[in-house]
């Protein structure tokens, strides 16, 4: 559990109490001890705009998330990956279209459509990502949450930084199978893969 809360605070940069309760899906006093624990240990600290980790808690995560890679099937992790990257051009295209979609009311609904017809291939890399690295199990209740806010109306679940998009999810399991795979940002955008 810290490795996964290290990295949601290395994602978010600054986190409120309640939007790390959401993304690792804790009750709000769990999360709250968490990151009491954290903070005593040194490797977060409160802000007033929310938690951050210290250099002490990036050096750790990077040192966890090595001692993790080593104990990964690179075969399972290499599968899980290119899953990814089968519909990551797809995936980016129908966030586009909605975006460029803002008042067309048919163009959304069509983008719409499109994701509700991806949101099951998502889930199955979700379940192939979580069968690689064990730790990522919670991206397929991610995923399942934007897509019901995105269904209800709420359109920040789209692509908003600010809570906890399907954008963000998509954004977050792509480092985490980078990372993975022992890769980078800048030698996939290199090899047209990471944008």
């Amino acid at each position: 559990m810290l490795l996964t809360a290290l990295r949601t605070l290395g994602f978010k940069g600054l986190c409120s109490a309640q939007r790390f309760a959401d993304v690792l899906a804790l009750a709000q006093a769990e999360a709250q001890g968490l990151l009491r624990l954290m903070e005593e240990q040194g490797l977060a600290e409160a802000t007033p705009r929310g938690f951050r980790l210290t250099p002490e808690g990036r050096d750790r995560l990077e040192r966890e998330l090595e001692q993790e890679r080593t104990r990964l099937d690179p075969s399972s992790v290499a599968g899980a990956y290119r899953e990814f990257l089968e519909i990551n051009s797809t995936f980016k295209r129908i966030v586009t279209d909605h975006q460029l979609a803002a008042d067309d009311v048919r163009a959304g609904e069509r983008a719409l459509r499109r994701l509700r017809r991806l949101h099951a291939q998502a889930m199955a890399v979700a379940r192939r990502a979580e069968q690689a690295v064990p730790r990522l199990s919670g991206y397929g209740a991610r995923f399942d949450r934007a897509m019901t806010a995105v269904e209800a109306g709420d359109a920040r679940y789209w692509a908003s930084p600010l809570v906890d998009s399907y954008h963000s999810i998509w954004f977050e399991l792509h480092e985490e199978l980078l990372r993975a795979e022992g890769r980078s940002r800048p030698g996939e955008a290199a090899a047209g893969r990471a944008d």
